[in-house]
């Protein structure tokens, strides 16, 4: 039973977009001279020069009179055909969102017609060109009110973009049950240091090796003001250039005067592997303690504790099963 007319146009609301543009198609433009000798030929079909997009070959199939084998009678039809099928593996499919174009002189922009929602289309060696057999009326295209015909010539155009897996991917694992890793560092004669940076011994908490890194005096940021306590990811270079590791922390100094603390506590930090040793702020967490608070001959630092809470890594390629 043959559609109705009413039955087409609700089918091409739903599923085909047209909006207007002023920016150019990225891919490629083919220009149509002579329009109305082309329509009083014989010619079915023409297929335009080849064009790259996406690391593959395509043309544009134009149906000047229409395609009347898919209801395209009364309509230019125009399509997006892959070229150098041949030259493709066997089984190849290639999954793309395509846009096809007709340029408007009058409002100078471009009628820009697609599928409806980003539907992707996936060329294949049974489906090799796709597009839209309504594209556009005769009626329209010949009213020169319309503006798509300019001296009878007309300027059709296409965007392709492929969708192709990278094989690029991130994992992130957490560790669900951390182990409290501690590291006391006991600093003798700490009033009397001269040394401008101390290093601690290397630690290893969850597979991963840290050390302290303290400025008695302050860094270069508060120098003479606060004593600083660096914790850095000792053996970061193990990590690729794209790995994070994400601990969660407490940097604590004993207040030997009221037998306490004080603390930092740093939630997540990311840490991560750098090209430039020099670049240190990038692997490490840094808290500055007042200094007048702490002028003992030793400065115990009881507690240091790190939990490695998640980690990331990415890797360059993923396969299933």
């Amino acid at each position: 039973m043959p559609q109705s007319v009413l039955q087409i146009v609700i089918k091409e609301i739903i599923t085909i977009s047209r909006t207007l543009r002023y920016i150019q198609p990225s891919d490629y433009l083919f220009r149509v001279e002579c329009v109305s000798s082309l329509m009083n030929t014989n010619i079915e079909k023409y297929e335009s020069g080849k064009f790259e997009a996406g690391g593959y070959k395509w043309r544009l199939c134009l149906y000047p009179n229409g395609n009347i084998k898919s209801n395209g009678k009364g309509y230019i039809s125009l399509y997006l055909a892959i070229a150098d099928t041949k030259m493709l593996p066997l089984g190849w499919e290639v999954n793309v969102n395509f846009k096809l174009f007709v340029f408007n002189h009058k409002h100078d922009q471009y009628l820009t017609v697609q599928d409806a929602g980003g539907k992707l289309t996936r060329f294949n060696v049974m489906k090799t060109q796709c597009g839209f057999p309504q594209f556009l009326s005769l009626d329209v295209l010949n009213d020169p009110c319309n503006g798509y015909l300019m001296e009878d010539s007309c300027i059709f155009g296409a965007e392709v973009f492929v969708i192709k897996y990278s094989g690029k991917g991130e994992c992130l694992s957490m560790i669900k049950e951390p182990v409290d890793g501690t590291f006391t560092w006991v600093i003798e004669n700490f009033s009397t240091l001269k040394e401008k940076v101390m290093y601690s011994d290397v630690f290893t908490v969850e597979d991963f090796k840290w050390k302290l890194i303290l400025y008695p005096k302050g860094s270069s940021k508060t120098k003479n003001k606060s004593l600083s306590l660096f914790l850095e990811l000792a053996d970061c270079e193990t990590l690729d250039n794209q790995s994070k590791l994400y601990a969660e922390f407490e940097l604590l100094i004993s207040d030997q005067g009221n037998l306490g603390y004080v603390k930092h506590h740093g939630t997540y930090y990311s840490f991560s592997f750098l090209y430039s040793p020099a670049l240190t702020h990038d692997k490490v967490t840094v808290v500055w303690f007042k200094l007048k608070s702490y002028c003992p001959s030793t400065l115990p630092v009881p507690k240091y504790s790190v939990e490695v809470k998640h980690q990331t890594k990415n890797f360059n390629h993923f396969a299933i099963g």
